[in-house]
């Protein structure tokens, strides 16, 4: 009876793509599944109760913060360049400014409780963001955030907004579906890679008689 012997086909480009898709799949698909809070860049993850400034420069009449987060638009565009300011923070701190619950300058108040605007260039997707300050003393009225809504290039509009003390976030509804497509494009092009490679069955390279 003759015996076949099969070749043992050698790993190829094709089969390091299909495994490379599927683990960049379900990495987007944890990635979106992801709580928001475990995602975002919290800059005070950490609050206490309303209270004084520790740095108030007299103690018989403390400072108490009431800060808010100013910006030059509330309808800023992609590519658009805004300046960012704030006011009512602790005098003499820190102020971690976020967008879109990440970390994008630290400034530090006068003794006024104010610092200076500065300028930031919005960047995509477009939809709902928040752009937020943290002040260093980790009093929960030291710290604010202004809701913005980005639109595509031209199409924003003008006008100053303020926060009212808030928390941000880091991931927008458009953001996350945008991961969850990436995801399911990712799965379903290597799960069909791998079933086009178990079609193709090993040929015979010889037989033993």
């Amino acid at each position: 009876m003759a015996m076949q012997r099969f070749s043992r086909k050698p790993v190829t480009a094709r089969w390091i793509v299909t495994w490379v898709m599927l683990l960049a799949g379900v990495l987007c698909s944890v990635l979106a599944a992801a709580p928001a809070d475990a995602r975002a860049v919290q800059a005070a993850p950490h609050l206490v109760a309303s209270g004084s400034c520790p740095n108030s420069p007299s103690q018989t009449y403390p400072i108490s913060p009431s800060a808010t987060i100013q910006t030059s638009t509330q309808t800023p565009y992609i590519g658009e360049t805004i300046t960012i300011s704030g006011v009512g923070y602790c005098p003499d701190e820190d102020v971690v400014v976020t967008f879109r619950g990440h970390r994008i300058k630290t400034v530090h108040t006068n003794s006024d409780g104010s610092f200076d605007p500065f300028e930031y260039k919005v960047t995509g997707p477009t939809g709902p963001v928040e752009a937020c300050g943290n002040g260093a003393s980790g009093l929960a009225d030291d710290q604010d955030c202004v809701a913005l809504t980005v639109s595509d290039n031209g199409t924003g509009g003008t006008g100053t907004g303020s926060g009212g003390n808030g928390g941000g976030t880091a991931f927008t509804g458009v953001e996350i579906a945008g991961l969850i497509v990436l995801a399911l494009v990712l799965l379903g092009g290597g799960g069909a890679l791998v079933v086009a490679g178990r079609r193709r069955k090993a040929v015979p390279v010889d037989a033993l008689r």
